[in-house]
């Protein structure tokens, strides 16, 4: 083999190999990352809710004491559940102090028509709630949303920001969402899980990206030494 081609063939390996290892750390950290936020609400299952507040943590077990805003709720979009299409229903929840708080209380069923919506009710007057207080789920992919207005409701959307929310409302609008508490009132299908892979998934493609590194490195060695025993043509 050539110095030459051994140089490209050396960058090609180098090059693959950075983006495997980078790929196979990403993956690492994701599951540590999906491991402690499973273990913190592991954690918070067993302690006593507290009341929402800007001091309040992600991952935190909170009650919250409100009325809905029935008239201006949000369905987020494209959501499947044991293989059927749906919505998870957003219902603000406008606090004492003027606040709104967005309440997932779950999924409902989609028609295939999009003209017609899902049905499901919202209770009037007070109601005392309870759940985990997370931050807004988010796409693979960054998504856009119809302009912030007058929208058609109850608005369909699809991952919005909290800046797309929060001018949707004439109150300020806390940075996150409640998950209704499985056992809460007023709420639909759920089963809160960790959005995404799960850690063992992640550790199991980390794994991957990291045994393939070693198999370029083990045949780039193999065609490395059958290029400098080939016999020279005359």
């Amino acid at each position: 083999m050539s110095v030459l081609k051994k140089a490209l063939l050396a960058v090609l390996v180098l090059t693959l190999t950075a983006i495997m290892l980078a790929a196979a750390v990403w993956q690492t950290q994701r599951g540590l990352q999906k491991q402690a936020l499973a273990e913190q609400r592991a954690d918070a299952q067993a302690t006593a809710p507290s009341v929402i507040s800007a001091a309040i943590a992600y991952g935190q077990r909170v009650q919250l004491t409100g009325e809905f805003d029935s008239a201006r709720q949000i369905l987020l979009d494209n959501q499947v559940r044991d293989g059927r299409v749906g919505v998870h229903v957003w219902t603000p929840l406008r606090l004492a102090s003027g606040s709104v708080v967005m309440i997932n209380r779950g999924w409902v069923p989609a028609s295939p028509d999009r003209q017609q919506l899902p049905t499901w009710q919202t209770p009037d007057g007070a109601v005392s709630l309870h759940g985990f207080w997370t931050r807004l789920p988010r796409a693979g992919m960054a998504v856009a949303n119809a302009d912030c207005g007058a929208p058609q409701w109850p608005a369909r959307m699809v991952y919005p920001s909290h800046g797309e929310l929060a001018c949707l409302y004439d109150a300020p609008l806390a940075n996150g969402i409640v998950q209704l508490g499985a056992d809460a009132p007023h709420g639909f299908a759920r089963d809160w899980r960790l959005a995404g892979l799960t850690p063992s998934r992640h550790f199991g493609y980390s794994l991957q990206w990291a045994a393939l590194t070693v198999c370029l490195w083990i045949l780039t060695f193999i065609a490395w030494k059958r290029r400098d025993r080939s016999p020279i043509k005359r």
